[in-house]
């Protein structure tokens, strides 16, 4: 809600915390895939039901919110609180993916508008296009590897439960028993078709994940990186089969090396974590 008198409409009952409280819980409401398009002199802007900003156009051309001039965002601001006040004006774009669009489970060659929320044409679908993520396999390889990156591309108008909805559909997709391979230094990494992380060599012998200390962690992370900036070049191996859906075992190690960090008292520490894996 854009109206920013709510403190005075509910009172000075509403302490601090009781109104961190209440607004966090209003927060994961799930909004629908609806998109309504406002237009007034200079520009267009698109929100979700809830008016969130899903996109928005000055002069015809889209412009990326985290781009905005001063001059834009004060033209932004106006669309909006004219949006607001004259909801009867705005024109529904698009709904919800027809439960037959989606599939269970998605594949990797699939197109990525079959996963949830993730309309055919529509905002989301078309932000993916533009960063060259066209297929469920290529969401999930990201999703693995950079997921803020990915959930950035989506937009602002993918809401927390539509990204927890649209992620947890896609690891429904089996990987298949394709393995590749990367090594720099002494250390190989193998990766899954989604890039999951499979087997770790370190020196000629495996490593188990579980086992491995703070500056290996380090070396895999990296690696994992690199790997995911060569991933059309990486050779198919004969390693052995990884079974089941599109865990994240990038995700488990990721969490490993931040706890170990947290417990760590050398004041360097972060400085040590590769990008773009910072310790916040």
């Amino acid at each position: 809600m854009l109206c920013s008198a709510w403190d005075q409409i509910l009172g000075d009952g509403m302490t601090d915390g009781m109104w961190e409280e209440t607004t966090k819980h209003a927060r994961t409401c799930y909004p629908g895939n609806k998109v309504y398009a406002y237009s007034s002199a200079g520009g267009t802007i698109y929100t979700n039901s809830i008016f969130n900003l899903v996109k928005v156009e000055i002069g015809g051309i889209e412009c990326p919110l985290h781009q905005l001039n001063s001059d834009q965002t004060m033209l932004v601001r106006q669309l909006s609180l004219e949006a607001y006040e004259h909801p009867g004006k705005l024109m529904e774009l698009q709904k919800r993916s027809p439960p037959s669009l989606c599939r269970y489970p998605p594949s990797l060659g699939d197109s990525v508008w079959v996963l949830e929320n993730i309309t055919k044409e529509g905002t989301f679908h078309n932000n993916l296009e533009h960063s060259n993520i066209k297929t469920v396999q290529e969401f999930l390889r990201m999703l693995m590897v950079h997921p803020d990156q990915l959930r950035a591309i989506l937009g602002d108008g993918m809401t927390d439960g539509m990204w927890e909805e649209t992620t947890k559909h896609a690891r429904t997709c089996y990987p298949g028993a394709k393995v590749y391979v990367y090594t720099a230094g002494d250390c190989t990494i193998y990766v899954n078709s989604v890039f999951n992380l499979v087997k770790v060599e370190i020196g000629g012998t495996v490593c188990p994940l579980q086992q491995l200390n703070w500056d290996q962690m380090e070396l895999v992370l990296q690696l994992i990186l690199e790997a995911y900036e060569h991933r059309h070049e990486l050779q198919e191996t004969n390693a052995p089969i990884f079974v089941g859906n599109a865990t994240d075992n990038i995700a488990l190690l990721l969490t490993r090396f931040k706890e170990q960090a947290r417990a760590d008292t050398q004041p360097f520490f972060n400085n040590m974590v590769p990008n773009p894996w910072v310790i916040q």
